[in-house]
């Protein structure tokens, strides 16, 4: 009864079995080109990564030295102003009692207490 369907079934099964084995291929092709096309990105990127790192590690090693740098220049600048302070105000106690001393014997001169 149902035999003569089955060479007709054979034959559907067959270009059905045919046709999904043909996209399995043409899927596993795209498949192994995506792959590939990732595993290329993907080195791509650890390259830009890995450049990245020295940038950051050369930057730090800079920055370090810059920090080191400004602070033996803030300590520098320190010790200068405070000699610089230091010689001013000597200048200036030596300056004021030069003053001092003028007006004293001027007010000596003016007045009429004999000097000695």
């Amino acid at each position: 009864m149902l035999t003569w369907y089955v060479p007709y079934l054979l034959i559907i099964f067959k270009n059905v079995l045919d046709k999904s084995i043909y996209d399995i291929s043409v899927l596993m092709l795209k498949l192994s080109r995506l792959e590939r096309e990732c595993f290329s990105t993907k080195k791509q990127m650890n390259e830009k990564i890995e450049e990245k790192k020295k940038v950051i590690k050369d930057l730090s090693e800079r920055l370090g030295k810059n920090e080191k740098t400004c602070r033996e220049l803030q300590e520098e600048l320190a010790m200068v102003s405070q000699e610089a302070c230091g010689t001013r105000c000597l200048g200036f106690f030596k300056h004021t009692v030069n003053i001092i001393g003028i007006c004293c014997a001027e007010l000596w001169k003016n007045s009429a207490i004999p000097v000695h």
